[in-house]
């Protein structure tokens, strides 16, 4: 079989076993059974320690450290005390950087997970020959879904038909 895009209507309807009239309820639930949720797989999660240690790997942090480093064993030396001073005044912004830069990326993750909890993206589908409207997650292979003006696709699909289509994919 040739692309999902240039196929016949009735060989893509053979081949995920459906038809125009929707899947049978009982049929989608067993290919959600069997395929998993429509949803993207999230990566594990990042521990506060890696994220706040990950803002120390930068080349530019790393030079600074080693110039406290160096500027501290040169300070050791008698007369050059000032140069601890130098090294700690190093050290403090790094830290105060790493700080400031973990509490932005600890929001910015916990901001991501909460709007990830609160939305719930729907889809319009033909199950049993009835339009229904259900969680995204449960679009299943072989659906029949529904788009209007302004929704978001769902999954990935294969028009069946379509009038005055544009695609925005900005």
């Amino acid at each position: 079989m040739s692309g999902w895009h240039s196929s016949k209507l009735k060989e893509v309807f053979d081949r995920l076993r459906t038809e125009r009239i929707g899947l049978r309820q009982k049929e989608a639930e067993v290919r959600l059974l069997k395929y998993g949720a429509n949803e993207i797989q999230v990566g594990k999660k990042i521990s506060p320690f890696r994220i706040f240690a990950e803002q120390f790997k930068s080349l530019l942090v790393i030079i600074l450290i080693m110039a406290a480093i160096v500027s501290y064993l040169i300070g050791i030396f008698p007369g050059q005390e000032a140069r601890v001073v130098d090294s700690l005044l190093i050290l403090s912004i790094v830290l105060a950087n790493g700080i400031f830069g973990f509490l932005q990326n600890y929001k910015a993750e916990k901001s991501i997970e909460a709007l990830r909890r609160l939305v719930t993206p729907r889809a319009k589908v033909i199950r049993d020959g009835l339009v229904q409207e259900v969680a995204s997650r449960n679009v299943v292979k072989g659906d029949i879904v529904l788009i209007e003006e302004g929704d978001e696709v769902p999954a990935d699909a294969r028009l069946i038909e379509s009038k005055d289509l544009t695609i925005d994919e900005s």
